[in-house]
């Protein structure tokens, strides 16, 4: 990793920009692997390890942990089901099943287990994704969902035409959407018992844009000879070691992940007219993650223990509009989960993110009310006025109850100024504060002598508001 890029800004002359701190470091990669900041404790453990394999050790310690898993199952529940109708009970069963997957499987497993979900939903929560309300995606539907996440293209613009800047054709669509023709149901009833099961005797004729519909076909490739159930054979061609797409699009999409945006953008559109920043570098991180079984530790681990991913995001004189090379780690935004996770952090007795329970769920409305349309880019800002106001005023947090709640869990009665205010910015910015810092606030003290746990709620809603807590930099 570190060859190819070097090499690349090297021949450019772009200087890098210094390595990350240690409190960088950990804020950052917490965030990434864990979707959430890390504590005070651990913050102060780490900036008091002096090995030299410290950072590496951690690396290990997130990816080992059960977090891990929890936060690939946030992004991919809302990649798979980004606007169900109700998507409560749906994206619960859904979220639990990835978060098992993702603990115990490779991807390739994983893949392979959603493309032929079959069964219940309450047996089998993977079969979830394929309902839109209570019918099940159409044949088109999930031809743009299974090209999109798991090859890295977009199919669609095939469906009408032949794409007008790559080489995929009507045939490519259509053939792919073949595919998913078993699963169409005639018989209504059994769609709304929340059932998935492959047809196998299913007229086609009767079903929306027959007339477009070809044999199974693989995109750029064969008409399969089917011995098993369509779906079957499209999961085993997919997740194949030698298919050019499929491992290739997780790559990519990991270290877009990372750093804010992909080998090749847009992420989920990957064809000769979009050319990879670094193609030798996307080829055998491609390779390696092939030959690891599809593993997604590995891959992860690889990326965050490189220099290009441990670099500070702050610019060096000559990298400023670097956006493409890597000189520097882009500041991405918190996506709705890590915000919501990293505030619950604060919140007395609340050292677990509170999960789905029923309708009701403070996480999901949270989420639902913070999350954006469509897939957005990691280092894009869209949160407008309604969310800014929401975090200023929100009562869950501020409030004078629970402000004084999150202060008495945070600061204890005996701490003098210095280590209360320390106390804070590692709870919620995970770094000590700068010397202006402190002399800012120690003014700020002294000119409200009077409650002192009202002086430092106000500190800690003025951390939290500001850009530094929402943003993974």
């Amino acid at each position: 990793i570190d060859a190819r890029v070097h090499e690349r800004l090297e021949s450019s002359g772009i200087p890098l920009s210094a390595p990350a701190t240690d409190a960088e470091f950990l804020r950052r990669v917490c965030l990434d692997l864990h979707g959430v900041i890390p504590t005070a404790e651990r913050v102060r453990t780490f900036l008091a390890n002096k090995a030299a394999n410290r950072r590496a050790a951690l690396i290990d310690e997130l990816l080992a942990d059960p977090r891990f898993a929890a936060h690939l199952a946030d992004l991919w529940d809302d990649y798979l089901m980004p606007a169900a109708d109700d998507p409560r009970l749906a994206k619960q069963q859904l979220n639990a099943w990835l978060e098992t997957a993702f603990r115990q499987r490779s991807w390739d497993r994983i893949v392979q287990e959603l493309v032929t979900a079959s069964g219940h939903r309450d047996e089998n929560a993977a079969v979830s994704y394929l309902f839109k309300g209570r019918e099940t995606l159409s044949p088109a539907e999930l031809t743009d969902l299974v090209s999109q996440y798991f090859l890295g293209v977009r199919l669609n613009c095939a469906q009408c035409h032949d794409h007008p800047f790559a080489s995929w054709t009507q045939d490519d669509y259509w053939g792919v959407a073949a595919f998913f023709t078993q699963i169409q149901y005639t018989d209504r009833r059994q769609m709304k018992s929340g059932v998935i099961r492959d047809d196998l005797a299913l007229d086609v004729r009767k079903l929306e844009n027959a007339d477009r519909l070809r044999e199974p076909r693989f995109p750029r490739g064969e008409v399969p000879e089917l011995r098993v159930a369509r779906r079957q054979a499209l999961a085993l061609w997919m997740t194949s070691s030698e298919n050019p797409f499929f491992a290739r699009a997780m790559v990519n999409r990991i270290w877009w992940q990372l750093f804010g945006r992909g080998l090749v953008e847009p992420v989920d559109d990957m064809h000769e007219g979009h050319a990879a920043t670094h193609p030798e570098l996307l080829a055998e991180l491609t390779e390696q993650f092939v030959a690891s079984g599809h593993d997604l530790r590995f891959l992860c681990g690889a990326i965050c223990n490189s220099q290009t991913y441990q670099r500070t995001s702050r610019p060096a004189p000559g990298n400023e509009q670097d956006r493409t090379g890597y000189s520097r780690m882009a500041v991405k935004v918190f996506t709705p989960e890590q915000l919501y996770d990293s505030l619950a952090l604060l919140l007395p007795a609340t050292s677990t993110p509170k999960r789905f329970v029923g309708n009701a769920d403070p996480r999901e409305e949270f989420v639902r009310f913070f999350r954006s349309d469509g897939d957005p880019a990691p280092t894009v800002y869209d949160r407008g006025i309604p969310q800014t106001l929401r975090m200023l005023n929100a009562p869950q947090w501020f409030s004078p109850r629970g402000e004084a709640a999150m202060v008495r869990r945070l600061v204890e009665p005996e701490m003098e100024a210095p280590a209360a205010l320390e106390q804070l910015y590692l709870c919620v910015l995970a770094r000590t504060p700068t010397e202006d810092e402190r002399q800012i606030l120690a003014d700020f003290l002294r000119e409200h002598p009077g409650d002192r746990e009202q002086a430092y709620a106000e500190i800690l809603w003025a951390l939290v508001n500001g850009s530094e807590f929402s943003l993974n930099h």
